[in-house]
């Protein structure tokens, strides 16, 4: 069901206050050279209802970073114009193209290619860029992928809006030498193209 996203954003403005913050960004600025192809995005189109959620299950501060990190994409979002469907966790995704494959489910393997960008646009990351898809397993991932590629088919794109929690939270992401290719509480944008259901790998 489409939701609300003004009211997201003036509900967690009532709770935490809205501020420009380092994802605030110039919308003329664009990924530097994108592999990718720029896949249109629908503006919102009309309004709907979108309450934030919060898991049950978690700690005070925890409730407040997750809040607060939703809080931050969905202003982003708005910032856009982009017309997104928001789940109970904070994703925002829109399919973009539906694909004509089988829907897929918790621990298929698949073979994706994707580009993924702060929200100022620099890219952190790129299957594209490497002219090599990622094979993995759904389940294995960050929590925002798991999550949309389960409302996906075989063959769809979609472009993901992941608060910081849904992708590599306070901690961020190091590589094997320590190099830092994702600072801590950072909203992600990937644009993801999901090629082919794998193979398993031979025994």
């Amino acid at each position: 069901m489409l939701q609300n996203l003004t009211k997201i954003w003036l509900l967690a403005c009532l709770f935490f206050g809205c501020s420009q913050n380092q994802d605030t960004v110039n919308q003329e600025k664009s990924p530097e050279s994108l592999p990718a192809p720029e896949w249109d995005i629908r503006t919102v189109a009309e309004e709907a209802d979108l309450l934030l959620q919060l898991a049950g299950n978690l700690s005070v501060d925890s409730v407040n970073e997750v809040a607060i990190g939703k809080n931050r994409a969905a202003e982003w979002v708005l910032s856009q114009g982009w017309d997104m469907q928001t789940t109970k966790t904070g994703l925002m995704y829109q399919v973009v193209d539906k694909g004509e494959g089988k829907e897929i489910a918790w621990g298929d393997r698949l073979e994706v290619h994707y580009h993924g960008t702060f929200t100022d646009g620099q890219v952190f990351d790129s299957s594209y860029r490497r002219g090599k898809p990622l094979t993995f397993y759904v389940g294995n991932m960050v929590p925002g992928w798991n999550e949309a590629l389960q409302k996906m088919s075989i063959g769809s794109k979609a472009v993901l809006v992941l608060p910081p929690h849904l992708g590599y939270g306070g901690r961020g992401l190091r590589d094997s030498n320590g190099k830092e290719l994702v600072p801590p509480d950072r909203v992600l944008v990937f644009r993801m193209e999901v090629l082919s259901e794998a193979a398993e790998p031979a025994q």
